[in-house]
């Protein structure tokens, strides 16, 4: 996503991919300067900031801190993430930014997995089971990482990907267990590959589990396998639970609703409104669970789906002390929302984080690097800071309510 050019003599790195959002703008020197520090934030559009401007992102509120924190050195905090991006396209973008001498680098990724369509050939499963047991297998997968063509110039069927939401159609790569779970591995595979390019670079990566609205967004397709007279007992047990849930009958609805589930255990509507029902009586960590599985169960998924942070937290656990850091946002944005779940109090849609969100990524991803070791200096000053920068021409401060 990068070229070359040269300005008043001196050579610059310049984003010019189409998707990287605020690309334009970014200009930095293929000599990095003496005291500088550089950290690239890699992912999509939600670690872009998207839809806020770029003086409201929390790749540049985190740069306001670090320059704060180290007032003798000049802070690069450069935001490459793409609009569209799974993790199969911001791995090779992590190629590219591991040449420019970077001191760290950020991985938002995972909402995006599902949004082109493509068909993966499945290997045979005793192989890949005996395979991920033996020691040799997984060495000469991290010293010939997988090849990945897939460079993100001009991206597939995003018009169509988009159709299908609206139109509510369930997508092949959801729908049939195969293919799914060759997502998952794929995401696997790719952000294997991010950990282990780092580390052969001696490159700090901080992996971040990637919170979505789970309160407040209704999955997009809804599977149900019932027909007939079954179907509309189902119909019944849903419609009585949702109509307890308006009355302030929360128990008696969670009841019926779990009826209504046990006859279609699939149909991820189903745990949306018990996400509901459980949080008006108070179990909130049952609502969470709810609402998670009505997220995992969308047959159109444009939220990263669960599985995606296992696999985050894993691979971070397993490369502990090694250069590899967990930045686990799924969990701090459950912390700080004021409901069972995340919801528009946190985010703008589906994904993409308000304001106040921003700030709280940055405020924990400054506290990561500067009191956990992923810079090798020490802080002056360890303590957020930032202030607002004015984002409009007529110097009034961004306000994301109108937008």
């Amino acid at each position: 996503i990068f070229s070359r050019t040269m300005t008043g003599g001196q050579e610059y790195y310049n984003i010019t991919h189409p998707q990287v959002i605020g690309g334009g703008g970014v200009h930095i020197l293929v000599k990095k300067p003496a005291n500088t520090i550089r950290i690239f934030c890699l992912g999509s559009s939600a670690c872009a900031g998207w839809p806020h401007p770029p003086t409201e992102t929390f790749s540049a509120y985190l740069q306001q801190a670090l320059e704060t924190a180290y007032p003798g050195k000049k802070v690069e905090v450069i935001n490459a993430a793409a609009h569209g991006f799974a993790a199969y396209r911001t791995r090779r973008v992590l190629d590219e930014v591991l040449q420019m001498e970077p001191d760290a680098v950020i991985v938002w990724e995972g909402n995006n997995e599902f949004l082109e369509d493509r068909n993966y050939d499945p290997p045979s499963a005793g192989i890949v089971s005996l395979a991920r047991h033996l020691r040799t297998f997984q060495w000469l997968r991290s010293v010939f990482p997988r090849q990945n063509k897939m460079s993100g110039k001009d991206l597939k069927d995003v018009a169509q990907f988009f159709w299908k939401r609206t139109r509510q159609q369930s997508l092949r790569l959801r729908e049939d267990p195969v293919q799914f779970a060759q997502v998952q591995e794929h995401f696997r595979i790719s952000i294997e590959h991010m950990v282990s390019q780092s580390q052969r670079c001696q490159v700090p990566i901080v992996l971040c589990t990637v919170p979505v609205n789970l309160r407040d967004w209704l999955p997009t397709v809804s599977y149900n396998r019932l027909s007939g007279e079954p179907l509309q007992q189902w119909q019944k047990f849903y419609n009585q639970a949702r109509r307890c849930l308006i009355e302030g009958k929360y128990n008696d609805g969670i009841q019926l609703m779990n009826q209504a589930i046990a006859m279609e255990n699939e149909h991820a509507e189903s745990y949306f409104w018990l996400g509901r029902l459980l949080e008006a009586d108070g179990q909130k960590a049952a609502a969470w669970e709810a609402f998670s599985k009505a997220r995992d169960l969308d047959y159109n998924p444009f939220r990263a789906i669960s599985s995606f942070n296992e696999s985050i937290r894993d691979l971070a656990g397993q490369n502990q002390h090694r250069g590899v850091y967990l930045l686990d946002l799924d969990n701090i944005f459950t912390g700080a929302s004021r409901y069972a779940a995340p919801g528009f109090d946190l985010f703008l849609d589906y994904v993409h984080p308000t304001k106040p969100a921003n700030l709280l990524v940055a405020q924990n991803a400054f506290n990561m690097i500067t009191r956990d070791g992923v810079l090798k200096d020490k802080p002056a000053v360890d303590q957020f800071t930032y202030h607002d920068v004015p984002a409009e021409p007529n110097g009034k401060l961004y306000r994301e309510e109108t937008d």
